[in-house]
């Protein structure tokens, strides 16, 4: 495992001084970094018989923030509910923006009981976020979709078909009245 650890120094090393690799309105990585990070897990999960969940997560309403209080206020919701979901996460787990309002969560070694304990913590610490930007003060909430792939038991081939079943989940949870969470 000291290469993935020597690989994991090597991209803080770029990202921290090049800012290429980091979305640069929330500062989490950007789509392709987290999709080749998320490739990577999945064969070390496959490789080592380990679980790794991954979570897709949706700023709930966001369409409606921007048309209420513009977008500055809308970045504003980005960038701190961002903040939020890094400084909620442990070190080994990774965070990208998957696109616009939805940010994809990689937690490797962690089975789908440890995913839904930290969606929960998820849930109450975003809807108690206050963010306030120039004019406005406003929460959110989120839906998370989760995906847990089990080297035992899994069908996943492939860590596009576990983000896919995450996402599905994601759905099932907006579609279940938002603020909540799904398991896929």
């Amino acid at each position: 495992m000291s290469l993935k650890h020597d690989l994991y120094r090597f991209l803080y090393q770029i990202t921290k001084f090049n800012t290429f690799y980091l979305d640069s309105l929330t500062g989490v990585y950007i789509r392709d970094l987290i999709l080749r990070l998320a490739e990577m897990e999945f064969d070390q999960s496959r490789r080592y018989k380990l679980p790794l969940t991954v979570m897709m997560l949706d700023i709930d309403h966001f369409k409606k923030v921007n048309d209420t209080y513009g977008h500055s206020t809308g970045d504003a919701v980005l960038k701190s509910t961002a903040q939020v979901f890094s400084t909620n996460l442990r070190k080994a787990d990774i965070i990208g923006r998957y696109g616009g309002e939805e940010f994809l969560v990689i937690l490797p070694v962690t089975g789908e009981l440890g995913a839904t304990l930290l969606a929960k913590r998820l849930l109450k610490v975003v809807s108690e976020n206050v963010i306030k930007s120039k004019k406005h003060s406003v929460t959110v909430t989120v839906s998370i979709g989760i995906a847990t792939f089990d080297p035992q038991s899994s069908q996943d081939d492939n860590v596009n078909a576990l983000i896919d079943r995450a996402d599905k989940a994601l759905y099932e949870a907006k579609n279940g009245g938002r603020n909540t969470f799904r398991v896929g």
